[in-house]
C-alpha cells in the first residue's frame, strides 16, 4: 500500500479481502483436482519458489495430495533446467518419460520437461494458441480438464 500512496489505502481492506478470496479459490481448485487424481498417479510439484512452498502446500491443504515436491530455492535448482525435472523424477520414483508434467509457462515447464522426455500439458492463459505446435501433448484451460488416468492402462 506504501508504494500506491495514501489515497489508495482506502482500498487496503477490500484489495487484501479480494486477493486472498481469489488464493481460496485457487486452493479449492487445487484440491479438488488433486483429490480426484489421488491413488491413480504419482503427484509432486516442480517450481521456481522461495523457500516457504512446504508450508504454503500445508497451509493449503495440498500436501496430503503430494508424493514429491521439489523447490528451486531448496535445491538450488531452478527450471527450466533439466536438473530440476531430473531430480524430480527420481523423488517420485519413475522415469522421466512416465510422468506428465502440467505447467502454464511454455519454456519453463512444456519445453523444458520435453528436453528429458517428459510428457507435457500447457494450462494457457486466455487463447493464446502454443508458441510450438505440436510440442505440449496436450492444453488446457483449466486444471479441472486432466484427467484422471485409467487404471489398469498404460499411460
Amino acid at each position: 500500500m506504501e508504494v500506491l500512496g495514501d489515497e489508495a489505502r482506502r482500498f487496503a481492506t477490500a484489495l487484501v479481502r479480494g486477493f486472498c478470496e481469489i488464493t481460496e479459490e485457487g486452493w479449492q481448485s487445487a484440491r479438488s483436482m488433486l483429490s480426484r487424481l489421488r491413488g491413480r498417479a504419482r503427484l509432486g510439484v516442480v517450481s521456481n519458489f522461495y523457500g516457504n512452498l512446504d508450508i504454503l502446500l500445508e497451509e493449503g491443504g495440498l500436501a496430503p495430495f503430494l508424493d514429491a515436491v521439489v523447490e528451486s530455492a531448496s535445491e538450488g535448482i531452478e527450471k527450466p533446467d533439466p536438473a530440476i525435472y531430473r531430480l524430480a523424477a527420481k523423488r517420485i520414483r519413475l522415469a522421466p518419460e512416465d510422468l506428465v508434467m502440467v505447467g502454464d509457462n511454455f519454456d519453463r515447464d512444456v519445453r523444458a520437461a520435453r528436453r528429458v522426455g517428459m510428457r507435457a500439458i500447457w494450462l494457457r492463459r486466455g487463447s493464446a494458441p502454443p508458441p510450438e505446435a505440436g510440442l505440449a501433448d496436450r492444453v488446457i484451460s483449466r486444471l479441472d480438464e486432466i484427467e484422471p488416468p485409467q487404471v489398469g492402462a498404460c499411460s
